[in-house]
C-alpha cells in the first residue's frame, strides 16, 4: 500500500493528517424514527442497536415533532425522556450520542391541521425543546430561524424536493444554525446533478454534506453501509458537535471511506479569504478499493478531474477564489459518486448592499380583484450573494400588511367595498444583515363597490405610436378611470364618456386595462392601426 499524509488505522479509527492539524473521522447518523412518531422500536433499542450492532461511532434520534396526526407525534414528555435516553448510551471516547427531532412541514394532503404550510422537513439536533411546524409560532421558516436563534442547536435540510416541498427555495432568513443538507437518505441520491444542493448555497446558504438514513424500521445504521462523516479531534460529543457547526463533515456512501479536502489549509466546511488557493484532495479506503475519479468543483462547475485508479490518492492543484465562490469535491469508486465533501466558502468584506432595484419599484401597482381585496406585485429584485425577500406595506386604509415573503405576488384580503387603501413595498436580501432597499412609491387602489366599467375603444396607430383609449363607468365622472401603466383619463360629461389619448407611447400589445378608482376595471383588445 502507498503511504500518504492520509492514513487509515484499520484497528482503531479513521484518522486523517492534513498540514499538520490531525483530525480523526468518525462515521454515524443524526436522523432516524422509533415508535416516538412513525417508527418502530424504542429509542432506548435504537440508541443500544446502533452502537452494539451497527457499530456506529455517533447517533441520534429524530423523531417527528407532529406526524402521525392522528396522535401529533413527539410530545415535549417524550422529548424528555429521548434526551434522558441518549444522555445514557453517550460515553466520549466510545459511542457519542445526540438526541433531536424532525421539524415536519408538510402540506394538508397528509391530514394534518391547517397551520402546516408544506415547507419540507429538517432534523434539529441539540434543541433543548420543541418548536414545531404545525405551531404557529414555529410553522414559518423565518418564524423557524428566529426560534433557532435562542438555542443551542444545529439542524440539516431533509431529503430536499421530497413530496414536492421546496424550502421555500431557501428563500429566507440564513441562519448558521442550518448547517447540512442530506444528499442522500435511506437508499435514495439526493444529490443528482447537485440542483438542490447548488441553490442553497447560491442563495448564500453556508451549508455542509450529510445524509442519513431515516430508518423507521429495527435497522438503524444497518439498513446501507452509508455514512456521515465528521472529522473531529476525539470522539466526545463536544468535539462531534463543534465540527458539526464547523461544516467539517462529508456524505458517504461508504462506510469506512476517509475524506480530506483543503484550501491553503484550510479543511472542509472553513470560510477563508478570496485569492489563490492551494488545493489538497486526499482519500482512502478500508477496504482498499479503488478511486476511479476526483472532481473539483468551483460553485456548480467541474473544474478539474482526475483519474487515479489507486486505493490511496493524493491530488493537489491550485485555482482563484472570490467572494461568494464555494470550492467542494467528489470521489468515485466505480461508476456513481462514493462521497462528497462539505465546501470550502470564499468569503470577503460584509455583504451591506441591499438588492436592486433600490429603491423598489411595481412591476404591476394596486389593483382590486373583488369587493374585498387588492392584488399587486413587486419587481422581482436581484442579490449578488443572498435570496431575496418582499414585504407590502398598507399605509393608508387600513389593509394588512404582507409580512416578510419570498413571492412577489400578494393579495390583500377581507377588505371593506368601495373603499380606498394605499400601499408601498420594500425588499430585503436573507444575508445575517439583511439588507434593506428603500419604500417604492405610494399607489392606491379602491376595492370594487358595483362600479362598473366597460372600454369603448382602445386603438393605437403605429405610424403616429399613438393610444387612444375610451371607457364608460357606471360612476359617470364620479370615478377616475385609469389607463393601467399609461394614466388618468379625462372625463366628458356631455357623452358621459372618459377619454385618454397620447403620442407617441410604447405600443400596448394585444390588451389594454383601465381600472376605476371606484373599483371596476376591464381588459379590452387592443385594434392597431397604420
Amino acid at each position: 500500500m502507498k503511504k500518504f499524509n492520509l492514513v487509515l488505522v484499520l484497528l482503531a479509527f479513521a484518522v486523517l493528517a492534513t498540514n499538520a492539524v490531525g483530525y480523526n473521522v468518525y462515521y454515524g447518523q443524526l436522523h432516524s424514527h422509533t415508535n416516538l412518531s412513525d417508527g418502530y422500536g424504542s429509542p432506548e433499542k435504537a440508541y443500544r442497536y446502533a452502537r452494539d450492532t451497527a457499530g456506529l461511532d455517533f447517533f441520534s434520534v429524530a423523531d417527528h415533532d407532529c406526524y402521525p396526526y392522528e396522535n401529533d407525534g413527539l410530545t415535549e414528555s417524550e422529548y424528555e425522556d429521548m434526551k434522558d435516553v441518549a444522555e445514557s448510551y453517550n460515553e466520549d471516547g466510545v459511542y457519542v450520542t445526540f438526541w433531536g427531532y424532525e421539524w415536519t412541514s408538510d402540506d394538508l394532503s397528509w391530514g394534518g391541521p391547517e397551520t402546516l404550510l408544506g415547507k419540507g422537513h429538517i432534523t434539529i439536533i441539540n434543541s433543548p425543546d420543541l418548536g414545531e411546524a404545525d405551531e404557529e409560532a414555529t410553522n414559518e421558516l423565518n418564524e423557524l430561524v428566529d426560534w433557532m436563534s435562542t438555542r443551542d442547536c444545529v439542524a440539516f435540510f431533509n431529503h430536499p424536493g421530497q413530496y414536492d416541498t421546496t424550502f421555500d427555495y431557501f428563500n429566507f432568513d440564513y441562519t448558521d444554525k442550518i448547517v447540512g443538507m442530506e444528499l442522500w437518505n435511506r437508499n435514495d441520491d439526493y444529490y443528482g446533478t447537485g440542483t438542490w444542493y447548488h441553490d442553497a448555497m447560491d442563495k448564500g446558504w453556508y451549508i455542509g454534506a450529510s445524509g442519513s438514513q431515516d430508518n423507521h424500521d429495527l435497522n438503524w445504521g444497518t439498513l446501507n453501509e452509508w455514512r456521515m462523516a465528521i472529522l473531529a479531534p476525539e470522539l466526545t460529543r463536544a468535539d462531534l458537535y463543534e465540527a458539526m457547526k464547523a461544516r467539517r463533515f462529508y456524505s458517504s456512501r461508504d462506510s469506512n471511506l476517509v475524506l480530506s479536502f483543503t484550501c491553503n489549509g484550510e479543511q472542509m466546511g472553513s470560510l477563508i479569504d478570496a485569492g489563490e488557493l492551494d488545493v489538497v484532495i486526499e482519500a482512502s479506503d478500508g477496504d482498499g478499493e479503488v478511486f476511479s475519479q476526483i472532481d473539483l468543483l468551483k460553485n456548480e462547475t467541474v473544474i478539474e478531474t482526475w483519474s487515479p485508479n489507486e486505493t490511496d490518492p493524493v491530488v493537489t492543484t491550485t485555482a482563484e477564489g472570490d467572494q461568494g465562490d464555494y470550492f467542494y469535491v467528489r470521489v468515485f469508486q466505480g461508476d456513481g459518486w462514493q462521497a462528497i465533501s462539505s465546501p470550502i466558502f470564499i468569503i470577503g468584506d460584509p455583504d451591506v448592499t441591499p438588492p436592486t432595484p433600490d429603491p423598489m419599484t411595481w412591476a404591476m401597482k394596486p389593483y382590486p380583484t373583488s369587493e374585498s381585496s387588492i392584488a399587486m406585485e413587486a419587481s422581482v429584485a436581484d442579490d449578488d450573494f443572498h435570496g431575496v425577500l418582499y414585504y407590502f406595506t398598507c399605509v393608508a386604509g387600513g389593509g394588512h400588511d404582507s409580512g416578510w415573503q419570498a413571492d412577489t405576488f400578494y393579495e390583500d384580503t377581507g377588505l371593506t367595498p368601495g373603499k380606498h387603501y394605499t400601499y408601498t413595498v420594500t425588499a430585503r436580501d436573507t444575508s445575517v444583515d439583511r439588507n434593506m432597499t428603500g419604500t417604492s412609491s405610494a399607489e392606491r387602489a379602491t376595492t370594487i363597490d358595483n362600479d362598473i366599467v366597460i372600454i369603448t375603444k382602445a386603438e393605437y396607430s403605429v405610424n403616429k405610436s399613438e393610444l387612444k383609449v375610451e371607457a364608460t363607468s357606471s360612476d359617470g365622472g364620479s370615478v377616475i378611470l385609469t389607463v393601467v401603466n399609461y394614466g388618468d383619463m379625462t372625463y366628458k360629461a356631455s357623452t358621459d364618456t372618459h377619454k385618454y389619448s397620447d403620442k407617441p407611447v410604447a405600443d400596448p400589445g394585444q390588451t389594454i386595462t383601465v381600472m376605476s378608482s371606484g373599483g371596476g376595471l376591464d381588459t379590452e383588445t387592443v385594434k392597431h392601426k397604420q
